[in-house]
């Protein structure tokens, strides 16, 4: 009985480190690293809209109502989700105000898409968010020639896939879906910001 609680706890503790907010401040590390953000006000954007607010207002609104911190329950999903995504185009609109560079966009813009889509199924079905956290990005590194962090990234899906499988958290349709909506539309964005640029 003991190794079943200690395999739920590892499992758990897989889950809140992989979530989106983490992976968020992963690239954000990354990016900072290699000079790709290289100035306060960017970061400072990025930290809030892709960080900080998707890691408090949820966590927030969990602890007053009662909820479980990651969500289970596809209904209560709908108001923090909303205002994560709200947040993600303020971002988006701030990089583009602060004319960021093409990557800064794309990444805020990646977050976007994939938060909207990800709101919008979930009105009417559970999609794993944390496969649409990490794939996204994952795709985002890949399209961009980081190709060891996309490799990192990949590895930590499969393995968040497979703990919040093991927490009956998600369905694998659910999983294979949260994946499918972060490369797909992670792809489109990256279209967007580098098609518009070229016109």
């Amino acid at each position: 009985m003991s190794n079943n609680n200690d395999k739920t706890k590892v499992h758990e503790y897989v889950s809140a480190i992989f979530s989106a907010p983490f992976i968020a401040l992963y690239i954000l590390l990354r990016l900072t690293i290699d000079k790709t953000i290289d100035d306060l006000v960017t970061f400072t954007i990025l930290s809030i809209g892709l960080v900080i607010i998707p890691l408090v207002f949820p966590l927030f609104i969990a602890f007053r109502q009662g909820y479980e911190w990651d969500y289970p329950i596809r209904s209560t999903r709908i108001v923090p989700f909303s205002i994560v995504t709200i947040f993600y185009f303020i971002t988006l609109g701030l990089t583009i105000y602060f004319r960021c560079s093409n990557e800064i966009i794309f990444l805020a813009l990646s977050y976007s898409m994939n938060g909207l889509v990800s709101l919008l199924i979930s009105l009417k079905y559970k999609v794993s968010i944390h496969l649409v956290g990490i794939a996204g990005p994952m795709t985002y590194f890949y399209l961009l020639g980081y190709w060891i962090d996309a490799f990192i990234l990949c590895l930590i899906a499969f393995i968040t896939a497979y703990s919040r499988f093991y927490l009956r958290r998600h369905t694998m349709p659910q999983l294979v879906m949260g994946v499918i909506i972060g490369i797909i539309f992670t792809y489109i964005s990256y279209l967007i910001v580098y098609y518009y640029n070229s016109v």
